[in-house]
């Protein structure tokens, strides 16, 4: 799954401190994380990342917070969200000039606008006394370089290809370690993006040194991560299971039932509530299978394998599911994505291995 990436280990002891050129740097932009080709699929070093934003604004003095270790390299999130957001919208944007008589020469060498100077101008008003609106206010000098800026995708004299990349696409692109370092430092972004102000007064917060904790200097409150369990039930009826495919979301695959565990409730009372609510199907001899960090939906899942008691008549909630249906053993073959529990799970089913 994910999370098996040894022989590497993964360290989320947290420490407060800066970092250096050659530690990871991850950019978030609302669902979308800057990566770059290299052998693969990877995080700029700092070094590269401020090259990459000095192309934009023009600024290589930029806010870090460290999130864990993988082996022996750091990683460290990009803070300044709002500048963020602005320099994945301008690079999405920017078209390449034409130039016919280099492209019919087949030559890139183009003449082309580029950033020589970014700077964001706010909420507020720029310096001419317009409303800002959190535009970017930039200006363009003419240069000759080497730039491709295709969906997003820019190369500056040939130094580093960066791009925004769809969070859920890095799993299809990436290495499981990279992987697990998107998804893990996605758990922590959404924290520090919904956390900035108290929610219990409306104070600016502040970054604890000593432990991963936000507080507020008004009124002592401490914020902490939040970690959502929910369950993953792979409902088996004989050489059976249940299988079911999501309503109204992006995901279109196959999954097993799941859930969110309710206030005052345990994870097995979760597994027999979500079932009869997603598939009006009771369920006897549950048992525990294994967990799973998902940091994209800030979840720790909860696998268990259980059996159906009674009638098989499946009674659809097309509210959370657009179809469900009962597949034999044999037709799993070949789902298992190496990532998920829920494919795991599947891949277990499949094999005979459920637990007794």
């Amino acid at each position: 799954m994910i999370q098996d990436i040894m022989p590497h280990i993964f360290h989320n002891e947290y420490t407060f401190k800066q970092p250096d050129a050659d530690d990871y740097m991850i950019v978030f932009s609302q669902n979308k994380i800057l990566m770059k080709e290299e052998n693969g699929m990877l995080f700029p070093r700092k070094q590269e990342l401020e090259r990459y934003m000095e192309t934009f604004c023009g600024e290589t003095e930029h806010t870090y917070q460290y999130l864990f270790c993988i082996g022996r390299d750091n990683y460290f999130l990009f803070m300044d969200f709002h500048k963020a957001d602005n320099i994945m919208k301008s690079a999405e944007n920017t078209k390449k000039r034409p130039a016919e008589e280099n492209a019919a020469a087949g030559n890139q060498q183009v003449e082309t606008k580029i950033f020589s100077e970014y700077k964001l101008a706010g909420r507020g008003v720029t310096s001419e006394g317009k409303p800002a609106d959190d535009e970017i206010r930039s200006e363009n000098i003419t240069d000759t370089e080497e730039i491709n800026c295709t969906s997003g995708n820019m190369i500056v004299a040939g130094e580093i290809n960066c791009k925004f990349e769809k969070i859920t696409d890095v799993r299809e692109k990436a290495s499981r370690e990279v992987c697990f370092a998107a998804y893990t430092a996605c758990h922590l972004y959404q924290w520090y993006l919904d956390n900035q102000f108290c929610g219990r007064c409306g104070a600016n917060v502040r970054l604890d040194k000593k432990e991963r904790m936000l507080y507020c200097p008004d009124c002592d409150n401490q914020i902490y991560p939040r970690i959502a369990p929910a369950v993953i039930v792979a409902v088996t009826n004989g050489d059976q299971i249940l299988l079911s495919r999501y309503a109204d979301r992006e995901y279109k695959r196959y999954a097993l039932i799941a859930g969110f565990t309710e206030i005052g409730e345990t994870a097995e009372e979760t597994v027999r509530r979500e079932v009869m609510e997603e598939a009006g199907l009771h369920v006897k001899n549950i048992r525990y299978y294994k967990t799973q960090p998902w940091g994209i939906a800030s979840n720790l899942l909860i696998g268990y394998f259980a059996e159906l008691d009674g009638d098989d008549q499946i009674h659809l909630d097309r509210k959370e599911l657009a179809v469900a249906r009962w597949m034999d053993r044999q037709e799993l073959a070949g789902m298992d994505d190496g990532i998920s529990l829920t494919r795991e799970m599947m891949r277990v089913f499949y094999e005979g291995r459920e637990p007794l």
